[in-house]
């Protein structure tokens, strides 16, 4: 009895039983942008009008606005990645921010390394946002 009852809470625990979380945020002053979280990996897609190169320096200063040094980036008209490092590595996670073309508008991944960071991640997104007037 003991060890269904164990088993019982322990598949609970591992199944995240918490209904009340919602399966996306809202995010932007309209709150019109929908983003989904996946492990480490927050993601959100923009309007067509916003294109790559536009959320890839506006992710760089968002990034460094919130003092994470830019460690590498690589972008083309239709992609980039920009990795970034907190100002203390013991403080805080590495960042890894994506742009993409996808569909008819533009994908952004924010994902926190090595354990994620929802939180986090949600806040650049924000941050993000605003700088893009969106």
């Amino acid at each position: 009895m003991v060890q269904r009852l164990i088993i019982l809470v322990l598949t609970a625990a591992l199944c995240g039983c918490n209904s009340s979380k919602p399966p996306f945020t809202t995010h932007g002053s309209d709150r019109s942008i929908q983003a989904t979280q996946s492990v480490r990996t927050l993601y959100a897609t923009l309007p067509s009008h916003v294109r790559v190169n536009a959320v890839l320096a506006a992710g760089e200063q968002t990034l460094r606005a919130r003092g994470y040094t830019i460690t590498r980036t690589a972008s083309t008209s239709d992609a980039g990645t920009i990795l970034a490092e907190p100002p203390q590595p013991s403080s805080a996670d590495q960042i890894k921010f994506k742009a993409y073309v996808y569909g008819s508008g533009t994908r952004v991944e924010i994902t926190v390394k090595p354990w994620g960071g929802g939180d986090r991640a949600r806040a650049i997104l924000d941050d993000l946002l605003r700088r893009l007037g969106l």
